[in-house]
């Protein structure tokens, strides 16, 4: 879809309420292509979190503050009010943009590599697990394949999983969602 200000396409992973506007939803997960300089559409009231999938990355001017982010770097988070504008370095970029209405929801994306297997524990809330190289979830008895830029939904109650490669090493990020009532792990904020 078009992203708010024409400026450049989004692909929604998924929404809350299923279906809302743009103007309605309770969060959102999506993944852009950022090929040129250019403003983000504003979102007043909304937090947001983002995390570069594939490029080098992205300089961000957030309200007059210069943030680099980068391709295996941690996720940013800012206000949706914020003015924000941004300049891909290393060619063209893909990121990961997790958005939750402030105040009612908290929103956090983990980068997770990996090498053999690990546990990965599902919050409170909504988990996603975004691939970003070739790896396996093991969820219950069932083994699920996952390709790059693939992504699997976890929900409250589901068991925890076991994330494992192919042989080798292995990338993923991992979107949480949960209400404001609930205890989430902290990211770094801009600075």
């Amino acid at each position: 879809m078009p992203w708010k200000n024409g400026k450049g396409e989004t692909v929604e992973i998924a929404i809350s309420p299923e279906g809302a506007a743009l103007s309605e939803f309770d969060w959102r997960l999506s993944m852009a292509s950022v090929t040129e300089p250019g403003p983000f559409s504003p979102f007043p009231g909304i937090a947001r979190v983002l995390a570069i999938v594939s490029g080098g990355g992205l300089q961000l001017t957030l309200s007059g503050r210069d943030v680099r982010v980068e391709r295996h770097g941690q996720a940013i988070a800012f206000s949706g009010t914020e003015t924000v504008t941004s300049v891909p370095f290393d060619g063209p970029v893909r990121d990961l943009n997790l958005m939750v209405r402030e105040g009612r929801y908290l929103a956090g994306i983990e980068r997770l590599p990996g090498e053999g297997s690990q546990t990965l524990a599902v919050a409170e809330g909504v988990t996603f697990i975004v691939a970003l190289s070739s790896c396996r979830v093991i969820h219950e008895n069932t083994v699920l394949p996952l390709e790059p830029l693939d992504a699997l939904r976890l929900d409250p109650g589901d068991p925890q999983v076991r994330l494992e490669g192919d042989g080798g090493h292995y990338e993923v990020l991992v979107a949480r969602v949960s209400e404001a009532s609930l205890p989430m792990t902290d990211l770094p904020e801009a600075n």
